[in-house]
C-alpha cells in the first residue's frame, strides 16, 4: 500500500540506475495548452535531469537539463520546486528559467484515489515501485510579457528504484483524461517477457485492467505511430476500446555504453467506446534501437 511518506525520498541501492523519478502532465485543450514535466534524482551517481515540455497554441517550449548535484534532497535542482501541499492530494510544482525569461507553476489535485503499479520486476533493468494518479490542475504560465492562466485534466506518477532505459526492448504507457474518468495502461517487453498493467479510474474507484492489447497504425514510414487502438479488459470485466490519434510529439534519446533508445512522447487526443466525448493525454512509447 502506498502511504503519505511514499511521497518523499525513499532509501537507495547502490546501482548507477537508481532514480527517484516524479512526471505530471497536463491537458488544457480549452486553452490550447498541453505540458509535460518530469525530473528525476540518481543518488549513487550524484545526478539530476528534468525536461519541461509546454505546447501553447501548437508552439512548443522546451527545457531540459542533466546535472551533478550536491545532495540526494527533494528539489535538488533550483529552477524545479515542488511542495508536497497535502500528501497523495495536493502538489505544487514551479519552474523558472530567468534566462529564457519563462515561468510555469500549477498546482495538482487528485481527482482519483491513488493506483499502485504491480510492480513487475526485471533483475538490473526495471525494479521499480510506481504509483500513479489522476488530477485536476489549476496553473499560470509566464512567458516575458505574456501570460497564460490554465484549468486542466492531468496525470501524475512517482516511482522509486533501477531503470535501464537502454535494456527495455519497448515500452507503451498511456494516460488519458475525460470528464468523467481516467484510463492508464502499460504494457512492457523485456527479454521476450511481458508484462501489463494500468486502471480504470473514477472520483471514487480504480478498477485495475487483466488485459491490454495494442494496435499501433503508422504513416510515411515514421517511427512515431500516428494513431493506435487499444483494447482493455479490467478485472471487472467490463471491456473498453481506447483511440489513440496524435498532435504533438517529443523525440527523447536515452544513451549508454549498453546500448541506445528513443522515447518517443505525444500528447494526442482519444475516444473511449466511440462516445461524443474527445479526451485528452499522452502516449509514450518506447524502442531500443
Amino acid at each position: 500500500m502506498i502511504n503519505e511518506k511514499d511521497e518523499f525520498l525513499h532509501e537507495y541501492l547502490n546501482n548507477e540506475y537508481w532514480r527517484e523519478s516524479y512526471y505530471y502532465n497536463f491537458m488544457a485543450p480549452d486553452d490550447n495548452i498541453f505540458g509535460v514535466c518530469t525530473y528525476g534524482i540518481m543518488p549513487e551517481v550524484m545526478e539530476a535531469h528534468y525536461l519541461i515540455s509546454v505546447w501553447i497554441k501548437g508552439k512548443l517550449k522546451f527545457f531540459a537539463d542533466h546535472l551533478k548535484i550536491e545532495e540526494f534532497v527533494l528539489n535538488p535542482i533550483a529552477d524545479l520546486q515542488m511542495e508536497i501541499k497535502e500528501p497523495l492530494k495536493k502538489i505544487l510544482m514551479q519552474y523558472t528559467n530567468t534566462k529564457r525569461k519563462f515561468k510555469l507553476e500549477f498546482t495538482f489535485n487528485g481527482r482519483t484515489p491513488i493506483y499502485k503499479y504491480k510492480g513487475w520486476k526485471f533483475n538490473e533493468i526495471l525494479e521499480q515501485e510506481h504509483y500513479e494518479q489522476s488530477g485536476e490542475l489549476k496553473g499560470k504560465i509566464q512567458i516575458k510579457d505574456s501570460v497564460y492562466d490554465f484549468i486542466a485534466l492531468g496525470q501524475r506518477d512517482h516511482s522509486w528504484g533501477i531503470r535501464d532505459w537502454v535494456r527495455i526492448d519497448n515500452w507503451f504507457w498511456v494516460s488519458a483524461q475525460f470528464k468523467d474518468m481516467a484510463i492508464n495502461c502499460w504494457v512492457v517487453k523485456i527479454q521476450d517477457t511481458k508484462r501489463i498493467d494500468g486502471f480504470i479510474a473514477t472520483d471514487d474507484q480504480v478498477i485495475p485492467l487483466k488485459e491490454v492489447h495494442v494496435n499501433d497504425q503508422y504513416e510515411n514510414g515514421q517511427k512515431v505511430p500516428v494513431s493506435s487502438e487499444i483494447r482493455l479488459v479490467s478485472e471487472d470485466n467490463m471491456e473498453y476500446l481506447l483511440k489513440t490519434r496524435r498532435l504533438y510529439h517529443l523525440v527523447l534519446p536515452q544513451t549508454s555504453k549498453k546500448g541506445y533508445s528513443e522515447i518517443f512522447e505525444t500528447i494526442s487526443t482519444f475516444n473511449i467506446n466511440n462516445r461524443n466525448e474527445i479526451g485528452h493525454g499522452v502516449v509514450e512509447y518506447l524502442k531500443k534501437f
